[in-house]
């Protein structure tokens, strides 16, 4: 998938203990082991997601009204799906 800023995202997202492998959507830096990570929806996590610390950064410098996902600007209005990578 290509996004806005020009990079190439492919995640290759696994459940059930299996390697997860992808970047954040926000600073782009590979995910580690141990890392938490969450997305707007469970069907979303394959195509985009972000660490919990980039998405609270996110929140604290957006000027908008209400919260909106920061990749698909889809309004959030149930918690993030968050997984252990």
């Amino acid at each position: 998938m290509l996004l806005r800023s020009g990079r190439i995202y492919s995640p290759q997202i696994k459940e059930n203990k299996q390697i997860i492998k992808g970047a954040c959507s926000i600073c782009f830096s590979d995910y580690l082991s141990g890392d938490y990570i969450c997305s707007c929806s469970k069907e979303k996590i394959k195509k985009h997601s972000f660490h919990i610390s980039c998405f609270n950064e996110f929140l604290k410098y957006s000027f908008l009204f209400k919260i909106k996902c920061p990749y698909c600007f889809q309004q959030l209005s149930k918690p993030l799906y968050t997984i252990k990578v």
